[in-house]
């Protein structure tokens, strides 16, 4: 694993992440969810590293997400690393890294991340945030079909295994 080049990867991504997730995620809005580029960065980063790299990223975009969103900071950097930590303990588990592991990933911890922010935030209208959160995981886990091979490949990783 080259390690600069992961860490050069990152900071890159996160950038373009945090520009889409300003400036895009609300006009994609679909009956009132929206799509996560920096969640599904985590997830997809998971899968690329280890498991203590993982929680270093997770905990990074839940930083930059809560500055983007303008949020409380400790709900989003939780659940960001659990997400990544949870997709890094996938592949440390002998799943096989590819694309359909990447979008299965992307929708469980979309789901498991929406319900622990609504536990640690809870909101006013559960039914309205239970079935956002059902729907971003979903539109998460096609935007992890796209972004899986461009960050692989660009950190270099094509195909190998931790």
């Amino acid at each position: 694993m080259n390690r600069p080049r992961i860490i050069w990867v990152s900071v890159i991504f996160i950038w373009i992440c945090a520009g889409l997730q300003q400036g895009l995620s609300h006009r994609m809005s679909i009956l009132g969810a929206q799509p996560d580029f920096l969640f599904v960065f985590a997830c997809v980063m998971g899968l690329l590293v280890d498991a203590r790299t993982a929680l270093i990223i997770g905990a990074i975009i839940g930083f930059v997400e809560s500055a983007v969103v303008g949020s409380d900071m400790w709900q989003f950097v939780l659940t960001r690393m659990l997400a990544a930590w949870l997709c890094a303990f996938l592949v440390e588990s002998r799943f096989q890294r590819n694309i359909g592991v990447a979008s299965a990933a992307a929708l469980v911890c979309s789901l498991i991340c929406g319900i622990v922010f609504m536990i640690i935030a809870p909101q006013p209208n559960i039914g309205g945030t239970l079935k956002a959160t059902i729907i971003t995981a979903l539109y998460n886990a096609v935007l992890a079909l796209l972004v899986y091979f461009p960050t692989e490949r660009a950190a270099g990783l094509n195909g190998q295994q931790i």
